[in-house]
């Protein structure tokens, strides 16, 4: 007797898709049936979404995610191998990453440094395939910074380029 039962519960999957297909087919008519549109009425964006005292609590201007990105060519340099671009990358470093640091960014070009340079650990470079770091005889570049780069190379000249570990 439980055998006959058991043979009549059994279904197919066709019948099974099927029916949870018509089955989600209701489901979401009866959701467009019962929509409804909401409106702000007056409210600006903030006061919607945060209440009445948006003001207060509004999330912060400066997301965290968000990156500070310097290209150094918008400083000045010219990445032409014989121009010292030393005073644009220096520039760069005192002006915008000072305090709180942030990327920056090396287009294609040789940039010739003439004078002793510290890149800070704040600071983080980009490579553009094709760029290159290269400071003169008897200068050295010292990098605490982090690095992305490709896999191709990214200094060159005939001065020294050291690694300050944090």
């Amino acid at each position: 007797m439980s055998e006959e039962k058991n043979k009549k519960r059994i279904i197919s999957r066709r019948e099974l898709l099927a029916s949870m297909g018509a089955a989600g087919v209701a489901l979401a008519y009866g959701g467009l049936i019962q929509a409804t549109t909401v409106h702000a009425n007056n409210e600006s964006v903030s006061e919607a979404v945060y209440g009445s005292d948006a003001e207060k609590k509004k999330p912060p201007v400066k997301e965290p995610f968000a990156v500070d990105w310097h290209n150094v060519k918008e400083y000045g340099a010219r990445g032409n191998g014989s121009s010292d671009d030393f005073p644009a990358l220096s520039r760069l470093l005192a002006t915008r990453l000072s305090e709180e640091g942030g990327t920056v960014y090396l287009p294609q070009g040789t940039y010739r440094i003439g004078t002793n340079l510290t890149i800070p650990a704040n600071a983080h470079l980009v490579f553009d395939k094709g760029a290159l770091l290269a400071p003169d005889a008897g200068v050295t570049v010292t990098i605490a910074a982090t690095i992305s780069a490709g896999t191709y190379r990214i200094f060159a000249g005939s001065g020294s380029v050291r690694q300050r570990f944090r």
